[in-house]
């Protein structure tokens, strides 16, 4: 690594711990999260829209989503449809997924795969809520796409 590099990594983290230092750990946490989510929102509205659309019919924060702190069900569901909306409806890379959840591309796909393979006809609850967010997930797709060309 050279003497820039080096230089610019130790500011970073320079500013990063006097960050913490005075609003703390979880405030910084929060600050970086969105950071990364306004980031990302800004590069590409087809992001923003469905992290929007999962978030609302979820319950489950755009910034949980994001997270890769949380395990909770409703969070790995709401990843889980994130990702397979993004992957399946916008032809996202695993790559370019892996920038936006922050997760190993084996993570990744396991969350598609756990609603590709959705029984066709559910028989639970718990697929019926799924099978119901991604109908109205697709609709609002349909709408955004014929609205703006």
């Amino acid at each position: 690594m050279n003497a820039k590099a080096l230089s610019i990594s130790n500011q970073i983290l320079a500013e990063l711990f006097e960050t913490v230092e005075i609003i703390g750990i979880e405030k910084t946490i929060k600050t970086l999260q969105d950071a990364k989510l306004k980031s990302l929102s800004g590069q590409n509205d087809d992001i923003d829209f469905i992290l929007t659309c999962v978030s609302d019919l979820t319950e489950v924060s755009k910034e949980r989503i994001l997270s890769s702190y949380d395990r909770t069900d409703d969070r790995k569901l709401a990843m889980a449809i994130s990702v397979y909306m993004l992957r399946s409806e916008y032809d996202f890379s695993y790559p370019d997924l892996k920038k936006i959840f922050n997760k190993d591309m084996a993570a990744l796909y396991r969350y598609y795969e756990m609603i590709e393979k959705m029984p066709t006809k559910p028989k639970t609850e718990f697929d019926k809520k799924i099978e119901a967010i991604l109908k109205k997930i697709k609709l609002l797709i349909t709408k955004k796409k014929l609205n703006h060309g």
